[in-house]
């Protein structure tokens, strides 16, 4: 018999001797690890130990006082924070297959390109470059089946087939574990970067949705619960 096939790995990010200082207040130091392809990674500590500051670093919102973070060629970065900006009115499924800006601005193109195409407006071999690149985009983002990822990923969570397709109400009475996994059809090929109260009973009931390229968690509980997370899909 022959050897098993080797796994292939590749490192989606690697951050080399970070730390984060504010003033003469140390946050963490010289922190040096990898996140590979298909890795759940939970970060795991009590409140104030820098949880929240590693996490703005890893996707850029925070720029380290020293050390590097390096991202693999065409990663994106999805992070669910523990508080989260309004978000339209709407149907929930809608909300859910399409909460990402640039599939919106992505399919309002696509519309304006074959409105120019049908009145004669432009150069036409400009428009159907356009068209195409356009057409491509969607297409990589599976653009035509949204709507049935959502719908899964919200019977995941209890949600009745009826009651995604209207609106549950004012943005403001939507608990968080319904706002939060609104976020989740944003960020199908990204590093995704979870927060204490996400709805994880979406990730473990929806796998087929949760094909991301990596995991990172943090959670608030005592230092000798850490616990070992299954490799994503």
């Amino acid at each position: 018999m022959g050897r098993r096939p080797r796994e292939v790995r590749s490192m989606i990010v690697s951050a080399g001797g970070l730390g984060v200082s504010f003033g003469s207040d140390e946050v963490f130091s010289k922190l040096t690890f990898n996140i590979e392809r298909g890795d759940r990674t939970a970060l795991v500590g009590v409140n104030g130990a820098g949880k929240t500051t590693l996490f703005r670093v890893l996707v850029g919102a925070l720029e380290p006082s020293e050390g590097t973070v390096t991202r693999a060629r065409g990663i994106r970065v999805g992070y669910l924070p523990q508080e989260m900006s309004e978000f339209p009115s709407g149907p929930l499924l809608e909300r859910v297959a399409l909460h990402s800006g640039e599939i919106r601005e992505a399919l309002d193109r696509q519309a304006a390109l074959h409105e120019d195409l049908a009145s004669g407006a432009g150069e036409d071999e400009a428009v159907l470059r356009d068209l195409e690149a356009t057409v491509s985009l969607l297409e990589c983002a599976d653009v035509y089946n949204l709507e049935n990822r959502a719908a899964r990923l919200l019977g995941g969570l209890g949600f009745r087939p009826e009651a995604v397709r209207i609106g549950p109400g004012p943005v403001n009475t939507l608990t968080t574990r319904i706002r939060s996994v609104t976020y989740l059809g944003e960020v199908e090929q990204y590093l995704l970067a979870l927060e204490d109260g996400t709805p994880l009973k979406a990730v473990e009931q929806n796998p087929l949705e949760i094909r991301r390229p990596g995991v990172a968690l943090t959670v608030h509980v005592r230092p000798e619960d850490v616990f070992v997370l299954p490799r994503a899909a």
